[in-house]
């Protein structure tokens, strides 16, 4: 992952805005519920050196997704204080649109951020996240 490791974080987040499609909030009794849509071209920068010739979308930025919409959904700045739970079982290339949802909800630990990645009606990323 070279490319990811040289690039400043900003690139990556400034890269990931330009890869939304579509971005959607709604109340679920307390909870907030935040939708986006992606879809991520061959130059998006996280794709350099994981893997050359097989580019495939890193976790870790996946994961970064989910703070960035869900910081855009409250309308503030979020940092990441704990992985949950975590589970990627399914990859994600270039020019596959993927659909984020991050059912948010206030806890005493932070905000509890429930979320799941979907491609083509099938879930390649879901997990529990805290942030502060």
């Amino acid at each position: 992952m070279e490319g990811l490791e040289l690039m400043p974080q900003d690139s990556i987040e400034q890269a990931i805005h330009k890869s939304l499609i579509k971005l959607s909030t709604e109340k679920a009794g307390d909870d907030l519920v935040v939708s986006g849509v992606f879809s991520f071209a061959e130059d998006f920068p996280a794709f350099a050196g994981h893997f050359p010739q097989e580019p495939v979308f890193p976790a870790v930025v996946q994961l970064a997704i989910v703070r960035i919409i869900a910081g855009q959904g409250l309308d503030r700045k979020l940092k990441l204080a704990l992985v949950e739970r975590a589970k990627f079982s399914g990859v994600v290339r270039p020019h596959e649109e993927i659909k984020v949802t991050v059912n948010l909800q206030e806890s005493n630990e932070g905000i509890r951020a429930k979320f799941k990645i979907i491609r083509d009606n099938v879930t390649v990323a879901s997990g529990t996240l805290v942030f502060k």
